[in-house]
C-alpha cells in the first residue's frame, strides 16, 4: 500500500516537473522570437531611414533665368552653404555683382556691390544685439544708414531705411513671410507646401530677403500670391522637379484692370556638397 502511495506522488511529481520544464521552454522561445522581431523590425527601419536619407537631394539654387529678358541671376556658395557671390547678367553683359563676408558666426559683416562699370559699394553691417543690424555704406554719411530689426529666427521684422522709411514683415508657424507692408502698401502671401528655391541656403534668412531675388518668398516654401491694395496682385504658377523644388514658374503682375505683366522664369540647381 506504502508503495503504491509513493509511485502515485512520484508520477505526479514528474508530471509536474515535466509540465513546469515545458511552460519554461515555451517561455523561452516566446521571448527569443519575440527578440527576434525587434531586431529585424528595428533593422529594417534603421535601413528604411537611410535609404530615405540617401534618397532625399539637397539642391541650392546655381541659376535663374529670366527669359522674357534674356537676363540671369548666378549664385556661388562657401563650404557651409552661404552666398559667397550673386552674378546678374543681361544679354551676356554684367548688371552687378555682389560679394559676402561672414564672420566666425556665420554672420554678414561686409557686402561689396559692383556695377556694370566697376564702380564698387562697400557695405558694412555692425550687430547692435542678437536682433539689431545696422548698414553702413562707405559714403560715411550716417543719413544713408540702414536699421534691421529681427526675430529668433533671423527673418526681418523691421527695416527702417535710410531713417525715413519704416517696412514691416510678419511670418507664420513655418517662417514664410504672410504680411508685407513696404512704403505704406500691405501685401497679404499665400504659399505652397513644397520646397523653397532657397530653403537648402545658409545665409541669414534676412540677408536673403534683402539681397536674393523674390524678397524672402521663397526661403522656406514657395510664394503663391500676394495681395495688395486696389487691384494690386502677384500670382505664381510653378513646375517642379523631381526632388520638389521650383524648376519653372510663371509669374503675373497685376497693377490695374489694363495693367498685367507675365515673366517667364527658369531655375538651375546644383547639388550640395
Amino acid at each position: 500500500m506504502f508503495s503504491e502511495i509513493l509511485f502515485t506522488f512520484v508520477e505526479i511529481l514528474q508530471n509536474n516537473l515535466n509540465f513546469t520544464v515545458m511552460k519554461t521552454i515555451q517561455t523561452l522561445a516566446a521571448l527569443t522570437l519575440a527578440s527576434s522581431l525587434i531586431f529585424t523590425t528595428s533593422s529594417c527601419n534603421k535601413e528604411n531611414d537611410n535609404k530615405e536619407n540617401e534618397s532625399e537631394t539637397i539642391l541650392l539654387p546655381e541659376a535663374i533665368s529670366f527669359m522674357d529678358d534674356n537676363a540671369e541671376i548666378y549664385f556661388s556658395y562657401d563650404e557651409a552653404k552661404r552666398f559667397s557671390s550673386m552674378e546678374k547678367k543681361s544679354n551676356g553683359k554684367r548688371e552687378y555683382l555682389t560679394t559676402f563676408q561672414y564672420d566666425e558666426e556665420g554672420k554678414v559683416i561686409k557686402r561689396i556691390l559692383t556695377d556694370s562699370k566697376s564702380h564698387t559699394i562697400t557695405y558694412n553691417y555692425i550687430y547692435l544685439s542678437i536682433d539689431t543690424v545696422i548698414q553702413h555704406d562707405n559714403s560715411g554719411n550716417p543719413a544713408n544708414n540702414d536699421t534691421i530689426i529681427l526675430d529668433s529666427r533671423s527673418n526681418i521684422v523691421k527695416h527702417i531705411e535710410k531713417g525715413r522709411y519704416t517696412h514691416l514683415y510678419k511670418y507664420n508657424p513655418k517662417g514664410n513671410v504672410e504680411k508685407i507692408t513696404e512704403y505704406n502698401r500691405t501685401y497679404n502671401c499665400t504659399f505652397d507646401n513644397q520646397k523653397g528655391i532657397y530653403s537648402n541656403v545658409k545665409t541669414p534668412k534676412w540677408a536673403i530677403s534683402r539681397f536674393a531675388w523674390g524678397n524672402g518668398k521663397f526661403s522656406i516654401n514657395n510664394i503663391f500670391s500676394a495681395t495688395g491694395p486696389d487691384t494690386e496682385k502677384e500670382e505664381y504658377e510653378y513646375n517642379y522637379n523631381e526632388s520638389g523644388y521650383p524648376s519653372t514658374l510663371i509669374s503675373t503682375y497685376t497693377y490695374g484692370p489694363q495693367d498685367v505683366e507675365k515673366g517667364n522664369i527658369s531655375i538651375k540647381y546644383k547639388k550640395a556638397d
